[in-house]
């Protein structure tokens, strides 16, 4: 599918998928792993009142939401991880597509450009992680 792409072009793609990808996999987990607000407090455990619903992560709480309430939202997040998904991988196989059909001058280049990328994966992940699932977390 992106075979064709210019040689740096399926490597830069790449972790520009990472946020969209990662972001609608937390949406899936937050529906998926919820459990209802009045459920969790019932347990005593404190979470904001506006939440719906709580997903536990390691004794602590992530904003999550019900089923029922966003069926458009889930069905939107479930697609958009599974096209994100799909594009990431065609972008894998181009990416050996081209490191298989290149000279071998050229094939230290894909190692640098396949090194870089996924040096910009676990960027992505740690300031995700980092940065966005504090702000999802209860306080």
């Amino acid at each position: 599918m992106f075979k064709r792409l210019p040689f740096p072009l399926a490597y830069v793609l790449e972790p520009l998928l990472a946020v969209p990808l990662f972001g609608s996999f937390y949406l899936v987990v937050a529906f998926l792993a919820s459990k209802p607000a009045d459920a969790v407090r019932a347990t005593g455990a404190v979470i904001p009142v506006g939440w719906e619903a709580a997903v536990p992560n390691h004794g602590g709480y992530l904003r999550g939401f019900l089923p029922s309430a966003h069926p458009i939202l889930l069905s939107a997040a479930v697609a958009s991880l599974i096209a994100f998904g799909l594009i990431a991988w065609q972008l894998r196989l181009a990416q050996a597509w081209q490191q298989r059909t290149t000279t071998p001058e050229q094939a230290r280049r894909h190692k640098i450009a396949a090194a870089v990328t996924f040096a910009a994966w676990a960027l992505v992940a740690w300031l995700l992680f980092m940065f966005g699932l504090p702000h999802l977390a209860a306080a």
